[in-house]
């Protein structure tokens, strides 16, 4: 998968200026969609949309990031601040499938004072939904961190995100197809 997403890559540059959601710095990033990855590489994406459900309507592109790594002065540029994704843009899934490098993935209750931290070492599938899709802000710090007395130094870090289809995206395509006298086609589902 890595080496794949290497050549997707190639020669686009990292963007240090805030992400457009204000949220991450010191990335690249872009949408594939299932097909144009390499039959292995697909049936790794299948087998997590399986870990999802069935039943969970997801984009026909999955969202890669990458964020930097280390720089030679010792500062790590990249970097995801706490947030909620936004709920204009996606359903109550979120999932992520960690490459590259350990993190320590920070979530921070939005209406209490709740904290819990989870290492993500690279080969680790996360799914948020439920209140943990829109009651916890997660991010990840740039610089070294601490989990549970191990210093964690997080290198290159690339991330494959799967979301679903808000419901009202899902209803709005569903009346557009009906009203037009042709059967209804849900989203493409992966």
């Amino acid at each position: 998968m890595v080496r794949e997403l290497e050549a997707v890559f190639k020669g686009k540059r990292y963007s240090f200026a805030e992400h457009w959601d204000q949220v991450i710095i010191g990335y690249r990033e872009c949408e594939r969609a299932l097909f144009k990855f390499s039959p292995k590489n697909q049936h790794t994406i299948e087998r997590l949309t399986d870990a999802i459900g069935s039943e969970v309507k997801l984009f026909p592109h999955v969202h890669v990031l990458d964020i930097h790594e280390l720089t030679p002065r010792g500062t790590q540029d990249g970097e995801m601040k706490p947030h909620v994704d936004s709920v204009k843009f996606s359903g109550g899934v979120v999932a992520g499938l960690s490459l590259l490098s350990p993190c320590v993935f920070e979530l921070h209750h939005e209406k209490s004072p709740a904290r819990v931290h989870l290492l993500l070492e690279p080969g680790t599938f996360y799914i948020m939904q439920g209140d943990a899709r829109y009651e916890w802000a997660h991010g990840i710090r740039k610089g070294a961190v601490s989990f549970k007395g191990r210093d964690i130094t997080r290198t290159r870090r690339l991330s494959v995100m799967l979301r679903d289809f808000k419901e009202d995206d899902i209803l709005q395509d569903h009346h557009m197809a009906t009203t037009h006298n042709a059967p209804p086609t849900p989203p493409r589902q992966y």
